[in-house]
């Protein structure tokens, strides 16, 4: 499965691409690009700092 989304983010723009290549810097992906790194990186003094046992979510699904 991971190789098939590589494939695909790999392949964006190009002429067999599903993808559009401008839906990789969408507000979206960057920020979940944004988080990621501030999960494993970010000092304590970063406002984006994760406590320990945190968890992110980039979207959220509200039940209408």
């Amino acid at each position: 499965m991971l190789e098939g989304v590589s494939t695909i983010l790999e392949t964006a723009g190009g002429d067999s691409s599903r993808l559009r290549p401008t839906e990789l810097y969408n507000e979206g992906w960057m920020l979940r690009l944004i988080l990621d790194w501030a999960e494993t990186h970010a000092t304590r003094a970063h406002p984006l700092f994760f406590e320990r046992g945190a968890r992110w979510f980039s979207e959220a699904l509200l039940p209408s």
